[in-house]
């Protein structure tokens, strides 16, 4: 076996990775964010930055590392050493923390989304949004009068009509129209408030948007018309409205999409799919992929795979007598003309937050177990390579600095751009 010193810097920097992800983790709930249960009375847009620009490189940064970790264990003990190791570290942590950890952040999730903090609403404090909330149209009535962009949005990205759909408040978005509310506003996955009332059936109020104008056909970042959305399983209804924190009746809901559909279909609307089961099919996989089973120990889980994948490699390229990588293929700029498209295109399918999406569920996610195992893969053919070992860090002053705008950058395109 092949031995070589332990890279105690590499091992810190892992080790600050996982750290950061305390600091990124903190800062959920200090900026507007449906998702996370705990949300702080005092929130500043400064917090989702630093969070965003923590979460851009944090995973990224594991996972090469811990390529390059993979590869010096399987030098220095073998491919049995390193799998029964890796059992060790990661499947039995894994595992306890599934018995241990993930129900506890599960309670911890319930209760989150049923507790306030502060002072109760009392009367007159009623606002915009909790009049739309509550149906109160002399309330509304008087906030648009005053001056209140109809087509304003919530902290969840949502538009004002999209949250009357959400709330089934007709009269609500009938007023938010009448003073003139954009009927095709979209958020950030592209759907309009028509995808929303199709997928929850609210007939009332497609018909209000058909009658304004609204595009029967309108198609969101993944390509879905509305009559999609009507489509789409009641597992991924529940889904969705359990992270917005709205309770939805299925059989309302079922009832609502038989009336609506054939409107949809009466008023030109066409659909992506070409079948009901193949729809089914893939919205069976998208809630395996996406329903949090694993929830914050999805990246042992996602390790364990590319550890499984590293020695069937490993096996594979011994028995075909591949030879190295040469050095050049390693060294930027050519490394990186090779990683950054893979990177981009792996990243063409997320639209969750700047960097990775985050898949938490049983059956791996294709674009996540690809982006990820881009990192683990050239960590793992760099460990031993002087060309990387001497080279990695020595400009990282010069990096950072170059680094920082960019983000920003990166940032802003991705708050300010629709995806799709």
């Amino acid at each position: 076996m092949i031995g070589s010193p332990r890279y105690h810097h590499l091992d810190a920097l892992r080790a600050t990775a996982m750290l950061l992800g305390i600091v990124m983790h903190g800062l959920l709930s200090f900026f507007a964010n449906p998702y996370w249960p705990a949300q702080d009375l005092q929130q500043h847009e400064a917090y989702e930055f630093a969070n965003q620009a923590i979460h851009g490189f944090r995973m990224p940064l594991f996972f090469l590392i811990s390529g390059y970790f993979t590869t010096m264990l399987w030098r220095r003990k073998g491919l049995g050493a390193l799998l029964l190791h890796r059992v060790k570290r990661i499947l039995l942590p894994l595992v306890a923390g599934g018995i241990i950890i993930i129900p506890l952040v599960w309670v911890a999730d319930s209760l989150g989304k049923n507790f306030q903090v502060g002072p109760q609403r009392t009367t007159g404090e009623t606002t915009f949004w909790t009049a739309l909330h509550e149906g109160n149209i002399a309330q509304l009535t008087q906030e648009l009068e005053q001056g209140a962009d109809p087509d304003q949005t919530d902290r969840a990205d949502q538009s004002a009509l999209m949250v009357a759909v959400w709330y089934n408040q007709s009269e609500c978005a009938k007023t938010l129209l009448e003073f003139g509310a954009t009927p095709d506003q979209t958020d950030e996955g592209g759907h309009t408030a028509l995808h929303g009332a199709a997928f929850l059936g609210r007939t009332a109020i497609a018909e209000l948007l058909l009658d304004e104008g609204a595009q029967v056909n309108a198609r969101s970042w993944e390509k879905k018309t509305p009559l999609d959305s009507l489509r789409e399983s009641w597992d991924t209804v529940e889904i969705i409205s359990g992270m917005l924190n709205v309770t939805v009746d299925r059989r309302e809901v079922l009832a609502g999409r038989e009336q609506l559909e054939p409107i949809l279909i009466a008023n030109g609307a066409t659909s992506k799919e070409s079948t009901a089961a193949l729809t089914e099919l893939k919205d069976l996989y998208m809630f395996l992929c996406m329903f949090p089973l694993t929830a914050h120990l999805w990246f042992l889980y996602y390790l364990l795979m590319l550890v499984a994948g590293f020695a069937l490699t490993t096996l594979l390229l011994r028995a075909l007598g591949t030879p190295s990588l040469p050095a050049w293929l390693l060294r930027p700029p050519v490394a990186l003309l090779a990683l950054v498209p893979l990177t981009a295109c792996a990243q063409y399918f997320m639209t969750q937050s700047f960097g990775p999406d985050t898949a938490m569920g049983i059956l791996p996610w294709p674009p996540k177990l690809f982006y990820y195992a881009i990192f683990f893969g050239y960590g793992a053919v760099c460990f031993g390579r002087p060309e990387f070992e001497d080279q990695a860090g020595r400009w990282w002053p010069f990096l950072l600095v170059a680094a920082v705008p960019l983000g920003v950058y990166g940032i802003h395109l991705f708050q300010e751009i629709p995806v799709g």
